[in-house]
């Protein structure tokens, strides 16, 4: 065994045993092997713990912790306060990693004075045919000027918005140490990560993104906490947790970074909100639960400074109205529209599959989205994607061509165009394929409600 790993990867498990074999072939595979592999179990009774001594038989690096809560706040702890590497990386035991992603990010860090290194990550679901990956990234495409640069999170609040997971990442262990990050060791295994890495955040004054993707990310598994109808309780609790840490911080990071958690915080709960309402309505536990959030959240939002930030810059106006001044309607509006949403894919599901042809007009997030969801459904009319885009168009996504519009309508005359874009401008776009001669009645905009991250949730409709 070794003692001194340059590395030390920590992974929390918790009846994983469905996953947890490809998670560890990863690892083990990984180009650079001088590492580490702490896994910390939370009580498991599925056999995982079978798997893990299984693979610890045969390879050192791996040592086996366990954890008495059921908690992967504590279980990342545990693991943190075990390691002995110079760095640390994070992997989730129902996702996997490309075997040279250690090796990268370490040649990046190596030698630097920079605090940690993150990758692009692609998400991904298996299908009964197929796995479908769709990409991913900590930066926004708008932003990409960022990578292979040395940034400074503590100075560029606007890395919060969009970084919002650890697992795509090494981290030096000493300045975790000398910070005191840590994992809020709440119940379940959603939403303590989002305090880690706000920590690290606020924290980091020296970091680098590159844009190559290593992390596979799964999307599917329905034993995730991140799963359950009561996600908004972890929103809550992780909101009261990262507010503490902010109030120890100096006038300016706390001045930079409130707008921003006030805004990601608002929109993790409200869309978990919107799910359990859809499930259980607005029961009496919930109004009393909520109402303390409710408390917390507009005394942090009524301290800040305006013109600072409007409440557009924040959320949409009405919700958050709504929310400050009638939580009751706030209930009632955010459940009427999160039906609506849900039944208007449904129908445009049932719709496109009757289709004779599609082309998807994106290729991007909300591209790949789009085809996730209608794959999911069955649907095999999808022909290929048409980027939105004017530069040289080739190759291929999800498997599929990639055709300039010109080509897809003359490849594709009874097509359907799917525009899924959520960045740019719908008319504008439908402008674009009316030009081209695609008529009025074959172009539909499928966006609203389907973002990158909650397609896998829609109903699957009977097409």
């Amino acid at each position: 065994m070794n003692t001194n790993p340059i590395i030390s990867i920590i992974m929390p498990c918790l009846n994983s045993a469905r996953y947890i074999e490809e998670a560890l072939d990863s690892i083990l595979g990984q180009s650079f092997a001088d590492f580490e592999l702490i896994v910390v179990d939370g009580g498991s009774v599925d056999g995982t713990l079978s798997i893990l001594n299984h693979y610890a038989a045969s390879d050192a690096r791996i040592r086996i912790l366990h954890s008495h809560m059921r908690s992967a706040g504590a279980q990342y702890n545990i693991g943190l306060t075990a390691a002995r590497g110079k760095f640390v990386g994070f992997v989730e035991s129902d996702d996997f990693i490309t075997p040279d992603m250690y090796g990268v990010l370490h040649k990046t860090i190596l030698g630097s004075e920079i605090d940690y290194v993150k990758s692009n990550f692609d998400m991904f679901v298996d299908l009964l045919d197929q796995r479908l990956f769709y990409s991913h990234g900590p930066i926004a495409e708008h932003q990409s000027d960022y990578y292979d640069k040395i940034l400074s999170p503590q100075q560029l609040c606007e890395l919060l918005r969009r970084d919002i997971f650890i697992w795509n990442g090494l981290y030096k262990r000493s300045f975790i140490i000398e910070n005191n990050i840590r994992f809020q060791e709440t119940p379940g295994a959603a939403f303590q990560d989002a305090g880690f890495i706000s920590q690290v955040l606020m924290t980091a004054s020296r970091a680098v993104y590159i844009k190559d993707s290593h992390y596979r990310y799964r999307k599917d598994n329905k034993s995730a906490s991140s799963a359950s109808s009561n996600t908004y309780t972890f929103v809550m609790d992780e909101f009261a947790h990262i507010m503490g840490v902010l109030e120890k911080k100096n006038d300016e990071v706390r001045e930079l970074f409130l707008p921003v958690l006030l805004r990601r915080y608002f929109g993790s709960f409200h869309h978990c909100l919107r799910r359990y309402l859809y499930r259980h309505g607005a029961t009496d536990e919930l109004i009393e639960r909520v109402e303390i959030f409710r408390k917390s959240f507009l005394t942090h939002y009524s301290a800040l400074s305006f013109p600072q930030l409007s409440r557009s810059d924040l959320w949409p106006p009405q919700d958050l109205v709504l929310f400050a001044d009638d939580f009751a309607r706030y209930c009632k509006d955010s459940l009427t529209k999160y039906e609506s949403e849900y039944s208007a894919h449904m129908q445009a599901a049932a719709y496109l599959a009757g289709c004779e042809a599609l082309v998807i007009y994106g290729a991007g997030e909300n591209a790949s989205a789009v085809y996730c969801y209608l794959s999911r459904c069955g649907l095999q009319n999808i022909k290929a994607f048409c980027p939105a885009g004017y530069g040289e168009i080739k190759g291929l996504f999800h498997g599929l061509e990639l055709l300039p519009i010109e080509q897809a309508t003359k490849a594709y005359p009874a097509a359907i165009f799917i525009i899924t874009s959520s960045a740019g401008n719908p008319n504008m776009e439908k402008q674009r394929l009316l030009s081209v001669g695609v008529a009025l009645e074959r172009i539909i905009y499928y966006g609203t409600g389907l973002y990158h991250h909650n397609w896998h949730e829609l109903p699957v409709p009977t097409v």
